[in-house]
């Protein structure tokens, strides 16, 4: 086990793909803190006072002005509370293509800088080495997205981090996630096979960025990843339906097991 494990962290320590990381880390946090102080400084008061069993939230919107009851602690419904889950889909055309930079490193850069060799010499299949670097390419990416949430809005709401944690643990926001998460796996794992089916770094970056395009500038409500971030959440929604466990899971390990199988019959080089 601790064989598999090196090889995993050798691929994460690619300076390449640590620099990419880095600078996406950063380009994250400053999307999600600017999209967290635009609404906080938009809707006004963080969290109502509720001195009763209920509390009135008022919502202003361009047509008119919406009042819902919420019981008290249910913080999901105040200001805070939609800024705070909101947040969880800002800056994901950012993480995309990081994530298209840092997956075509990982999977195609041994093979045009000419270490492949010395990597395939180790005693590692190529089915195992496949494995380390989408498990690789699967942490980092969900590093870069989860990283920068936390630390844009975590630190902002210090003093009140109580309610911060019972918004993160609202069943809406936990339909978020599921939801980001399923963009995620999506789009780790169309890059990784294209990266396995394509000739070399270049051609893998411009086959995933022309793919996720489509998806975020011609088809975003249709076509995933960027169909799992624009699907409004409402009360009956579950991420457990097949609309969105399809492209979520069953496409994403289709697409491991055939970049696994086409990866295992190419050259080295």
């Amino acid at each position: 086990m601790a064989r598999p494990v090196k090889l995993v962290l050798w691929e994460m320590n690619n300076p390449l793909v640590v620099l990419i990381l880095f600078v996406g880390l950063i380009l994250g946090f400053a999307a999600v803190h600017q999209a967290y102080l635009s609404v906080g400084s938009a809707v006004g008061g963080r969290y109502p006072a509720t001195n009763g069993q209920y509390t009135a939230l008022n919502f202003s919107t361009k047509s008119n002005s919406i009042q819902i009851r919420a019981l008290e602690g249910d913080y999901f419904y105040t200001s805070t509370g939609r800024s705070i889950t909101g947040d969880l889909r800002v800056g994901f055309g950012v993480y995309t293509f990081i994530t298209i930079l840092m997956g075509s490193l990982i999977f195609r850069w041994d093979r045009d800088s000419g270490y492949a060799s010395v990597l395939y010499s180790l005693p590692y299949s190529k089915s195992t080495v496949f494995v380390a670097k989408f498990t690789a390419f699967l942490t980092l990416s969900l590093t870069l997205y989860v990283l920068p949430y936390l630390l844009a809005v975590i630190p902002s709401n210090a003093d009140i981090l109580s309610v911060v944690l019972d918004v993160l643990k609202s069943r809406e926001t936990l339909k978020i996630f599921a939801l980001s998460i399923y963009a995620v796996l999506y789009t780790v794992s169309v890059i990784a096979f294209i990266a396995s089916i394509l000739p070399g770094l270049f051609p893998t970056i411009i086959g995933a960025f022309f793919l996720i395009s489509i998806s975020s500038n011609i088809f975003p409500n249709v076509l995933p990843p960027f169909s799992f971030i624009t699907v409004p959440v409402t009360y009956s929604l579950s991420p457990l339906e097949a609309r969105f466990m399809i492209p979520g899971l069953i496409i994403p390990l289709v697409l491991f097991i055939l970049g696994l199988y086409v990866f295992e019959r190419r050259d080295v080089v």
